[in-house]
């Protein structure tokens, strides 16, 4: 038994400025065809740099590669087809930062054109969640305000779909203040020395305990699960222990369950729908046997939960 993801997440754009982070680093950029911009989002610098390209230029793309930790650019312009990559060690002002990264991913069954103009059209937190999940891994942490202000009123009160729509710019990099000036949040001052980065880890935080939350050893499966994410894929979730997990659900059950323990100890399940009792196989050769609420962790031996019944 195996719980996979085989999308790449590889979100496009073709519009002139659009703006990207830059994986392993706090720098945004802006990509024009003939000009890009870059902005530390940390501490406010900037700079910018001409690029070598005459127009008319046809075909522009902007790539924000989840899957390398880059951003691609190409089209063609008067004098030919260009191409190149905007990464942490591009530019020697770039400073790559040491990040400890997961292989957690969000899937959710949506297979369309990652055009992010479109994705940006359908609004569907079904299709955008498993992008925001991907991205708060790429990008360092800043921590946020203690005090709301300006677009973490809608990430305070949980408004995510509300908080995607005000608070991002281009693909995913965000902001504390509603550059879109949706009339969601009041329109005030916010302070430069503050970073917007945090707005993706914690909303991604959020995105997660829909799916998968812990208390000591109680571990609620599927505790919030929205009507609209019926079916999906979540892998390498991780415990406050140090335990990874991947589940799958369809018609908002819980169908598979994959559990690597970094420690042993008894565990409960809390499991919804009224579902109660499941198969728990110590390798997927074995016939197994019925388990119900509490399972066994041993470290290192991964358990394979299955058949859940009510």
């Amino acid at each position: 038994m195996r719980i996979q993801i085989t999308q790449k997440f590889r979100p496009f754009s073709h519009r002139p400025g659009t703006k990207c982070l830059i994986p392993f680093t706090t720098w945004e950029v802006q990509v024009f065809p003939a000009k890009i911009f870059f902005r530390n989002l940390e501490s406010g610098e900037e700079k910018c740099e001409e690029i070598d390209i005459e127009g008319p230029v046809s075909g522009f793309t902007v790539v924000q590669d989840l899957e390398r930790g880059r951003i691609e650019v190409f089209g063609r312009g008067k004098k030919g087809y260009f191409r190149y990559f905007i990464d942490a060690d591009s530019r020697p002002f770039l400073k790559k930062e040491s990040l400890s990264l997961s292989k957690k991913r969000l899937f959710m069954g949506i297979h369309k054109k990652q055009d992010w103009e479109m994705i940006q059209r359908r609004f569907n937190m079904v299709e955008i969640f498993p992008f925001w999940i991907r991205m708060a891994q790429l990008v360092p942490e800043i921590p946020l305000p203690k005090k709301p202000m300006g677009t973490l009123k809608l990430l305070q009160d949980g408004q995510l779909d509300l908080l995607f729509a005000a608070a991002f710019q281009g693909i995913l990099s965000p902001r504390l203040r509603d550059e879109n000036f949706l009339g969601l949040i009041p329109d005030i001052p916010i302070p430069q020395n503050i970073s917007p980065l945090g707005i993706l880890h914690e909303g991604a935080r959020q995105i997660e305990k829909l799916f998968f939350t812990t208390e000591d050893d109680h571990w609620h499966f599927l505790p919030s699960l929205p009507k609209e994410f019926h079916a999906g894929r979540y892998i390498y979730l991780e415990t406050p222990e140090g335990d990874q997990l991947d589940i799958e659900w369809s018609k908002k059950e819980l169908k598979k369950v994959i559990i690597r323990p970094a420690k042993t100890r008894t565990i409960s399940l809390i499991l919804k729908r009224g579902l109660k009792t499941f198969r728990i196989r110590k390798s997927i050769r074995q016939k197994g046997e019925r388990g119900s609420k509490t399972v066994d962790l041993q470290e290192g031996q991964t358990l394979y939960l299955d058949r859940f019944m009510k």
